[in-house]
C-alpha cells in the first residue's frame, strides 16, 4: 500500500471514530436534554394553568407553582423533580398576563422558555401556546410524545 493510500485509510478511520463517538456520547445526551426540556416546559404550562384555576390569578413566582406540582400527579413531567424543572425552564412571571391578553397566537411573547434556549417541545405542548389557548378556550389536541425541534 502506498503512503498516500495509508493516509487516506487513516483519515477515514479517524472520521469513522469521530462519528461513532458522536453517536455513542453526544447524540443520546442531546436527545435526553431535548426530552427533559420538553417535559419541563409542558409541566410548567400545566402548573400555571392549574394555579390559575385554583386561585383565579396568575402565579407571581415559582413558589406559587410548587403546590400545583405536588398535587398535580397527572401532570406530564417525565420523572423530573420540581427543582429540576425550575433549573430547565425560565418563566418571566411579570409577563404572564401578556399571554392572557394576547389576541393572536402567531405573535405570542416568549414568556415560558427553556433556560438553554432550546425551542423543542412536545407536539401540541408549546408552553406559551398552551397558556394562551387556556385563556382563549381553544380546544387543544392531546400532546403527542414526539418533540418538535
Amino acid at each position: 500500500m502506498t503512503s498516500r493510500a495509508k493516509i487516506v485509510v487513516a483519515v477515514i478511520a479517524i472520521a469513522v471514530m469521530v462519528v461513532l463517538a458522536l453517536a455513542v456520547f453526544w447524540i443520546p445526551r442531546e436527545f435526553r436534554h431535548v426530552v427533559d426540556d420538553s417535559y419541563a416546559k409542558w409541566g410548567t404550562a400545566e402548573m400555571i394553568i392549574a394555579f390559575y384555576e385554583d386561585h383565579k390569578r396568575l402565579p407571581a413566582n415559582w413558589d406559587d407553582l410548587r403546590p400545583a406540582f405536588v398535587t398535580g400527579s397527572a401532570f406530564p413531567r417525565g420523572g423530573l423533580s420540581f427543582p429540576k424543572i425550575q433549573n430547565l425552564v425560565v418563566v418571566n412571571f411579570d409577563r404572564l398576563g401578556e399571554l392572557q391578553r394576547a389576541s393572536n397566537e402567531k405573535v405570542l411573547p416568549p414568556v415560558i422558555q427553556a433556560r438553554d434556549g432550546r425551542t423543542a417541545h412536545w407536539s401540541g405542548a408549546e408552553p406559551n401556546e398552551m397558556v394562551f389557548e387556556y385563556f382563549h378556550q381553544k380546544p387543544q389536541p392531546e400532546p403527542r410524545r414526539n418533540p418538535r425541534v
